[in-house]
């Protein structure tokens, strides 16, 4: 197990996302993400991700991301972004 900040700063893959809503960042994540390229995709806890987690990850080229208009648990959440990523890359 690694924290938060440690992970964040070691991701190396070519598109980083965080599930992340806010007035300014509406983007939806299918539009967003190009096709055949490794992902990582933040999916925060209950409550959400902290504004410090949220400042830390755009410091280190995460993208906001939406998932759509319904709010999702966790667990669905990760698969959601998952079968999106997979749909978009058949």
């Amino acid at each position: 197990m690694v924290s938060f900040k440690s992970f964040i700063e070691s991701c190396k893959d070519d598109h980083k996302f965080i599930g992340y809503l806010s007035e300014e960042h509406k983007e939806l994540l299918q539009k967003i993400a190009l096709t055949n390229s490794r992902y990582c995709i933040l999916i925060g806890p209950e409550g959400d991700f902290t504004q410090d987690e949220v400042s830390l990850a755009f410091k280190n080229n995460f993208k906001p991301a939406s998932l759509g208009n319904s709010r999702l648990r966790t667990e669905t959440a990760g698969i959601a972004a998952c079968h999106i990523f997979n749909i978009i890359n058949s």
